[in-house]
């Protein structure tokens, strides 16, 4: 690629450049910025598809009328012992060799919320038979591994290990830090999201998804506190079962179960 600089760029502390970029044989000119070395983005390789906003430049905004759609979607392979994120991003349209039974992607009644893509609760969460306490919206958010709960969702959590008999560590001045000694005994957990026709679609995360075995043997449940009551964020190992995408311009989030039977051999 051969970049040609058009700028600096004062928010990352760095210089804009210009330059092409291929997807299949289809060429498309980017803007990107390098920051320099004493930023605090210095080192960061992102491609941006965010939250459509009036005029903002993503790279979306670049591929109009360049893909047939202006969609992305994402798939997380399982890959046990890995230090690395490793998936694949599919640019315009699905890849339904990638779904259960080659369904493509329902699209999820997206809640509004500014800045963010989110989909509508139908207020049924689930651990196990144990009912949680229900959120209006849910997230999604590809950043890290700890879903964001409520206060009162992980109260619920906690009183079902202990009617589970599950021991349990909870820390809650150490970012609501939760350990259990085992994930024998943990249960899947149920979100139900509705679709743009108002059905329901139930979304399920394996105990092996949100828990990660600690140097002591003991076992992290990846949950955090979210900042926003009413809402359920699920973050990246959720695509590790589902295949995930965004539709820039009508924002809203698509799913669909992914074919995935190395994960499921594991459980």
């Amino acid at each position: 690629m051969c970049k040609k600089e058009v700028g600096q760029n004062y928010y990352a502390d760095g210089t804009d450049y210009s330059g092409d970029f291929f997807i299949g044989e289809k060429k498309i000119n980017l803007y990107f910025s390098i920051p320099n070395k004493g930023s605090s983005f210095y080192g960061s390789n992102k491609l941006c598809f965010g939250f459509k906003y009036d005029e903002q430049r993503n790279t979306f905004t670049y591929l109009d009328h360049k893909v047939p759609k202006q969609q992305i979607f994402m798939s997380l392979p399982y890959q046990p012992g890995s230090s690395q994120i490793k998936g694949s991003i599919d640019i315009g349209d699905a890849d339904l060799s990638k779904t259960k039974n080659n369904a493509y992607p329902s699209p999820l009644k997206s809640s509004g919320e500014a800045g963010y893509y989110s989909a509508y609760s139908n207020k049924h969460v689930l651990y196990g038979d144990f009912s949680l306490f229900s959120p209006r919206v849910v997230f999604i958010n590809v950043n890290n591994s700890f879903f964001l709960f409520s206060c009162f969702q992980i109260q619920d959590l906690l009183k079902a290990f202990t009617s589970q008999g599950i021991q349990y560590i909870y820390l809650p001045n150490q970012n609501h830090f939760i350990s259990v000694p085992s994930i024998e005994k943990l249960k899947n957990f149920q979100i139900t999201v509705v679709t743009s026709q108002s059905q329901p679609f139930n979304i399920t995360i394996l105990p092996s998804q949100y828990t990660q075995k600690l140097a002591d043997g003991s076992y992290q449940v990846l949950i955090e506190l979210a900042t926003y009551m009413g809402s359920i964020t699920l973050r990246n190992r959720v695509f590790e079962t589902y295949y995930l995408g965004i539709n820039f311009s009508t924002k809203q989030i698509l799913i669909a179960e992914q074919i995935n039977q190395q994960l499921q051999s594991q459980l």
